[in-house]
């Protein structure tokens, strides 16, 4: 664990508590939520523009759900990616990738963190949110391991989240500069399960197609709030 909270602050992330409480919180996830718009991509807008995503940083999801399929018994973790408006590169991302779901078109972040709740069966101690900014502070103030990241135009945001206690670490890339990939390694890292992980992916073991038949079932959800209410449906 030394190793890994070396390289990373070396890197120019911050841990804002201890690694071994760090490790503590990461020890009760069951479910990993990501932020989309400036997370994923720097969050431009525009006529013509796109909400894109990286390969680094889908591969760095990927390793991840790994590490805690190999970590839990064989057992993936919720993910999903919340995003504020319809983005058709997050909705191919998901697809993709075979997340659990994507949640749009919800006013307060932490709406969506109680549906997913309710939907899943989950307390909102066993969700790791990776976010932002100003907007994502509600989900933040409900999860139990929160991962806010840089931005360094926003020292001002990033002084009240370290005063208020809403991230447990702050990252040393921004959106769209693969902060996600760098969350990714340090999860992994922190699990103890980096070279496990690259030992299977590397040479496509059995034990990694194992894990990737079952990720591959994985029928993706689009989670919205209606007028009438909340609305599953298949991605």
């Amino acid at each position: 664990m030394k190793n890994e909270y070396n390289i990373f602050t070396q890197l120019g992330g911050k841990f804002l508590v201890q690694p071994e409480i760090f490790a503590k919180k990461l020890d009760k996830i069951t479910c990993v939520l990501f932020d989309w718009d400036g997370v994923f991509n720097s969050g431009e807008k525009g006529e013509g523009t796109t909400s894109h995503f990286y390969e680094a940083d889908s591969m760095g999801t990927n390793l991840l759900r790994f590490a805690f399929w190999a970590k839990n018994q064989q057992t993936l973790p919720i993910t999903g990616v919340l995003s504020g408006a319809s983005s058709a590169s997050a909705q191919t991302f998901v697809s993709r990738e075979h997340f659990h779901f994507l949640a749009t078109r919800f006013k307060h972040k932490s709406e969506a963190i109680e549906a997913v709740c309710q939907h899943c069966g989950l307390n909102p101690d066993e969700i790791l949110w990776v976010y932002d900014d100003v907007l994502d502070v509600s989900a933040a103030r409900m999860c139990g391991l929160r991962i806010m990241v840089r931005r360094s135009a926003s020292p001002l945001f990033t002084q009240y989240i370290e005063r208020e206690g809403l991230a447990e670490y702050v990252t040393a890339h921004a959106g769209g500069d693969f902060a996600v990939r760098e969350i990714s390694e340090l999860l992994i890292g922190l699990m103890g399960k980096w070279e496990e992980v690259l030992a299977h992916r590397t040479t496509y073991s059995s034990t990694y197609r194992s894990y990737l038949e079952i990720r591959q079932a994985i029928r993706p959800q689009a989670l919205q709030r209606m007028v009438e209410g909340l609305q599953f449906m298949d991605l």
